[in-house]
């Protein structure tokens, strides 16, 4: 990397501010105006080292019961919103229906006596494992697996569908999946196939192999899950359904379901996204955290089935008629299949390529930081971090995608933004020390707005607490200059810092007029 492109160390910084801030705060311990100005500095330092501490919004891999849904730099979790569209995108989405429209196969509830979605079970390191014989022994992992007593079974225990059955062993993270799984009289299990993921590592099934799914993936990290989307993001790729799929499968798919060889109908594996410009703001917030997913993770194509069907796990929170409503306004022409060729780092590991910043600077920001949503460019940070693919520029169009222009206010400050920023970007790139001092202004920015995107709550407290500290110090101040300049009987004051009018301070007994 371009050495004028690397991170200004925010935190380096921080060290030395702290310091400073302290020192000052002691030298200043009997003057009222630098005590109340410099402890709130510290505070505010302390906080936003304590929000950078950790690893940044960007850093976080998502997570179930403690244990990783794979690493960060997995397929799964890996932005696609600026990949390019495959060759064949407009064949795929004909194929798979243009005019049909999205649905969730999940909610709350039953279906036929089954919970609608598929369920997981969380059991600990020490569950007893059961013997599972296999249809498909030779592309099925070997048990005994930890299945517990009234495991919770996809369509519920007398469905004689798919019957999943996903088990998560949250001491070891292992995920155990299996397809058309049935209890037997003896207490062992049978089941069409199955699968065992190591959820710390990157590992593929063998080429060639299926897994409890037609493409030879996991199911579990591909649902949509209510708790994700409550905390207001979910941070991976998910899972659907095609009725037609091609005898072919595509990286990171290791197997395929089918026997038609049409180049229209789409493999195994493809991923496909939400259009950047499809509309999610008059969409419930629930709804516009999935869509918001769809654009940035998008969907991978995983088996056989109905018409852009997304997977999710079942949860009595779901509210079924918004989920059903809202998502048939979704329709197939909405979406756009992906080319992730570019992503892979070896075609048996589920490893991703990290996306790399631009090594050439933009000399103009004519549009730096646009292509997500209709705001237009981040072009300050742009400019400061050399690529509209940095991961801070990505952070900031997040937040004003999701928070600023969901309503007029905040579309006008991003318009006004549009008009008055290009000019200060245009100068910032010109001078990598500019561009360094605009990382040091904007990293307290950051990290404010990585922690609203994370929780709003603590996030849109924290701006009201500043701006209540900042009134009180201007008003301490201006109470303070008024009094400071009333004439004052019997005092002589001098003027000076740390105390010193104190020292010089004379008092005058009046003369008794009586």
């Amino acid at each position: 990397m371009n050495p004028a492109l690397q991170p200004f160390h925010f935190r380096g910084w921080l060290k030395h501010a702290l310091t400073g801030a302290y020192t000052a705060y002691r030298n200043s311990k009997k003057d009222r105006f630098m005590k109340c100005l410099v402890l709130p500095t510290i505070i505010a330092l302390m906080f936003i080292e304590a929000l950078i501490a950790g690893p940044s919004a960007a850093q976080f891999s998502p997570s179930l019961a403690g244990c990783p849904i794979f690493p960060q730099e997995n397929i799964w979790n890996t932005p696609i919103e600026h990949l390019p569209a495959d060759s064949r995108s407009s064949a795929y989405i004909a194929n798979i229906g243009s005019s049909a429209s999205l649905h969730p196969d999940f909610g709350s509830g039953t279906w036929n006596g089954g919970p609608i979605g598929i369920p997981y079970n969380v059991v600990p390191g020490t569950q007893q494992k059961v013997v599972i014989t296999f249809d498909y022994a030779d592309e099925s992992d070997p048990g005994p697996y930890p299945i517990p007593p009234n495991s919770e079974v996809e369509g519920g225990p007398t469905s004689t569908g798919d019957r999943h059955v996903l088990v998560l062993d949250k001491d070891n993270c292992i995920l155990y999946e299996l397809y058309s799984a049935y209890p037997q009289s003896d207490g062992s299990w049978h089941a069409g196939s199955g699968a065992i993921f190591d959820l710390r590592s990157n590992g593929l099934r063998p080429a060639g192999w299926t897994s409890a799914d037609a493409a030879g993936l996991p199911i579990l990290p591909g649902l949509v899950r209510y708790e994700e989307v409550a905390s207001g993001e979910i941070q991976h790729a998910l899972r659907f359904t095609a009725p037609r799929t091609r005898k072919a499968y595509l990286w990171p798919g290791r197997h395929y379901a089918s026997s038609i060889t049409s180049l229209d109908s789409p493999p195994m594996g493809q991923r496909f996204r939400l259009k950047a410009d499809f509309d999610i703001s008059r969409f419930s917030s629930e709804i516009q955290v999935i869509l918001r997913a769809l654009k940035k993770y998008g969907m991978i194509l995983a088996d056989n089935g109905s018409a852009w069907y997304i997977s999710g796990a079942p949860d009595p929170r779901w509210n079924n008629d918004i989920l059903v409503s809202e998502l048939r306004q979704v329709p197939g022409s909405a979406f756009e299949a992906v080319d992730e060729s570019g992503l892979m780092v070896n075609p048996d590991s589920g490893q991703a390529k990290a996306d790399t910043p631009d090594p050439t600077p933009p000399t103009t920001p004519s549009n730096p930081g646009g292509g997500a949503g209709s705001g237009g460019g981040c072009f300050i940070a742009t400019a400061a971090y050399g690529s509209p693919l940095a991961p801070q520029v990505r952070l900031m169009q997040e937040f004003r995608d999701r928070y600023l222009l969901a309503h007029r206010p905040g579309q006008a400050v991003v318009w006004l933004y549009s008009k008055l920023s290009p000019p200060l970007a245009g100068i910032i790139t010109q001078a990598e020390i500019l561009r360094g001092i605009a990382r040091l202004l904007l990293a307290p920015l950051f990290a404010w707005a990585n922690l609203t995107l994370r929780s709003p709550v603590p996030g849109f407290g924290l701006l009201l607490g500043c701006f209540v500290v900042l009134m009180g110090i201007l008003g301490w101040a201006v109470g303070g200059h008024r009094a400071a300049s009333r004439p004052q009987l019997g005092r002589t004051v001098g003027t000076g810092f740390n105390g010193s009018w104190r020292r010089r301070r004379r008092l005058i007994k009046p003369k008794n007029l009586t």
